[in-house]
């Protein structure tokens, strides 16, 4: 009798602990954890290179359906979106450049100049890095 109640109380003690455990399952949360470690990092690296001197980096216009910013900076690897900011009227006139080649199938090549200015969040709230741009040259 004293066996069988023992063998009960680990049963439940076991199954107990499974329903705990299986509450989350254990990929999403591996999942979560790794996607807020990568964008730490990707935070922290972006804090170090913001140096008051500017420099040139590769960009593309490639916009897309959500509302994320329509230009692209590779940087570390990787193109990532990022938030142009600068003169209202040199950001135009690069907008309508980039789309008038987007239109005609050429995928120009696009040198931004300028320097990192932190992180900023689109009206949905959308947070993405910062970059001020101070001139621009595309070739073709």
């Amino acid at each position: 009798m004293r066996r069988s109640v023992l063998v009960l109380m680990l049963g439940l003690c076991l199954w107990s602990l499974g329903a705990v455990g299986c509450a989350t399952d254990p990929v999403d949360r591996a999942m979560a954890r790794s996607a807020g470690a990568v964008h730490d990092g990707l935070r922290r690296a972006q804090l170090e290179t913001e140096d008051p001197q500017a420099f040139a980096l590769r960009a593309r216009y490639n916009p897309c359906r959500c509302p994320a910013p329509d230009f692209e900076i590779y940087l570390y690897g990787a193109w990532r979106r990022y938030l142009l900011e600068g003169d209202e009227d040199l950001l135009a006139a690069l907008q309508a450049e980039a789309q008038t080649l987007e239109l005609n199938g050429h995928l120009g090549h696009l040198a931004l100049r300028g320097r990192f200015a932190g992180f900023d969040r689109t009206e949905e709230g959308l947070e993405f890095p910062v970059f001020l741009v101070e001139s621009y040259e595309i070739s073709g």
